[in-house]
Parts: C-alpha cells; sequence; structure tokens
C-alpha cells in the first residue's frame, strides 16, 4: 500500500476507531496483533490486511505483536496509550536513533496528542536523546487528530498521495 493505516486491528477502543474512520476515508487498512488477539480481530469489512504474530516463545501473550509493528510503521498518531504504546514509543525512538546514526534520514515520526492521557501526554518528557526527539517528535504542543494528520502528512511528505479533503 501507499498509504495504509496500522493498527492493532481489535474490535475495540482505538484500533476500532481508527481502522473504521480510515475505511470512511478510503485508505488501506492493516491490523497486527498476538496470536491471542486473533478472536478479537476486527473483519475483512474493516481489515484489508491482517497480521497475526506467532510468539517467539511460549504462549502467545499481548505484546508480542510491538516489534513488527514498530518495524512496518513509517509514522504514528499516538492517542493516550498504556503500557505496550510506550513500549512501542520507546521502540521506535531506538530504531530512529540507529537510524540517524547511519545517516538516514527515514525516520519514523511520532505526534502525540496532548490532552489523551497516558503515552501520549507523558511522550514529550520521555527519557530519549535530545536529537533524536528533536527530529522524530513535533515542537509544537499537538491537541487534536486532525493537526496531527496533517503533520503525518507534511512529515512524511505523502501530499501526492492522499486526495481526500477533511
Amino acid at each position: 500500500y501507499r498509504i495504509a493505516i496500522l493498527t492493532g486491528g481489535t474490535r475495540w477502543g482505538v484500533p476500532k476507531t481508527a481502522a473504521t474512520e480510515a475505511k470512511k476515508c478510503r485508505l488501506q487498512t492493516i491490523g497486527v496483533f498476538p496470536l491471542i488477539g486473533k478472536k478479537h480481530m476486527l473483519g475483512s469489512d474493516v481489515l484489508d490486511l491482517s497480521i497475526c504474530i506467532e510468539p517467539i516463545a511460549g504462549e502467545s501473550r499481548w505484546g508480542d505483536e510491538s516489534p513488527v509493528f514498530t518495524n512496518l510503521l513509517n509514522g504514528v498518531i499516538v492517542y493516550g496509550g498504556g503500557a505496550g504504546t510506550l513500549i512501542e514509543c520507546a521502540h521506535i525512538l531506538k530504531i530512529n536513533e540507529a537510524l540517524l546514526k547511519s545517516g538516514k534520514d527515514s525516520i519514523k515520526y511520532i505526534v502525540p496528542i496532548a490532552g489523551t492521557g497516558g503515552v501520549a501526554d507523558g511522550l514529550p518528557f520521555i527519557w530519549a536523546k535530545p536529537e533524536v526527539r528533536s527530529r522524530c517528535m513535533p515542537h509544537e504542543r499537538v491537541t487534536s487528530g486532525l493537526r496531527a494528520a496533517e503533520i503525518i502528512i507534511e512529515q512524511l511528505h505523502l501530499e501526492d498521495y492522499y486526495d481526500y479533503q477533511y
């Protein structure tokens, strides 16, 4: 896909809302979830691609999908979030650190929506190298999903691929 919305692919909360709203905007949708979450996955009417992650060791657990999820995305909007979201954001920051160190410009951009609680409100203060955080997060306080989407479109140079008028 040129542009797709990547979510946890489950039928509740932010993953469900993000995927269903993306379908309304004619965007492709991808759901990434652990084997344990397969019974909760959204249907093919909402997800264009479902990626079920088998456990690396032992039983399937929530979080098994995090390495695949973070490697697939180019940009992420963070709305609220708990421990799993924190792990994924920390992983993205670590990936970005390696990308910048190797001279790559194609970093993974993170836009936290302030005022939504959890990880989104704490991300501007997360332990990360200042130059990494400065390159991959907006310098302004973002308080709406619309503004977050505008920033992602701008940072990832998606203007030519996305023609939906919001």
